[in-house]
């Protein structure tokens, strides 16, 4: 039993990579919530459009993000647009 639940296991990176354009991703709330795969959907800009990330869900836009000019000194990165998980709709990030 324990393996076959094993065999079933992969990573964020992994799970990141089943998202296809369109998809709608529905997690659990509370302690079933998939944080770290939340905490890295970022990583999924300019590789998929038009994904839906459930209502209520913890969603950092910044995790991972940084930015340099020509010179290699560091820029604010910001989120313009003020993103309410909690509150349904299209958010241009």
């Amino acid at each position: 039993m324990l393996e076959r639940i094993k065999d079933k296991i992969i990573t964020v990176d992994q799970a990141l990579a089943l998202v296809k354009d369109g998809d709608q991703i529905v997690t659990g709330l509370g302690a079933t919530e998939g944080r770290e795969f939340l905490s890295n959907v970022h990583k999924l800009h300019g590789k998929v459009k038009n994904i839906t990330i459930n209502q209520g869900s913890v969603v950092n836009l910044l995790a991972g993000v940084a930015a340099k000019d020509a010179d290699g000194t560091a820029i604010e990165v910001k989120v313009l647009e003020k993103i309410d998980m909690n509150v349904p709709g299209t958010y241009a990030i």
